[in-house]
């Protein structure tokens, strides 16, 4: 225990960590400010397309889940991945055209 001590003394973690907590707090921040970037655009594309509210959640959930899979994948794969979510959230009753335009956000960076 007291290598412990003296290897992580108070003294040294302390302002360490703190250094830490701001970048985090800086990437915490810069990725919600492009979440609710990509929410505004999609819910334009909704209201030009006159979703009902009551689907925005869904075609929300479904605009994240190409964020990540854009992230995940290139290539070939990422275009079998986007038809893969495109024909899950169709089955789940969206509209394509509108699902289209939501890729495309992603597809055309």
């Amino acid at each position: 225990m007291e290598l412990c001590d003296v290897k992580y003394g108070g003294d040294v973690v302390p302002p360490k960590m703190l250094l830490h907590k701001e970048k985090m707090k800086g990437h915490i921040a810069e990725a919600f400010a492009q979440q609710s970037t990509l929410d505004d655009e999609v819910k334009v594309i909704l209201g030009e397309d006159g979703t009902p509210i009551k689907d925005n959640l869904s075609y929300l959930a479904f605009a994240r889940e190409m964020g990540r899979i854009t992230k995940r994948f290139s290539g070939a794969q990422l275009t079998g991945e986007v038809s893969i979510v495109t024909a899950k959230w169709t089955a789940r009753g969206l509209a394509p055209a509108t699902l289209k335009r939501i890729t495309a956000l992603f597809t055309q960076k």
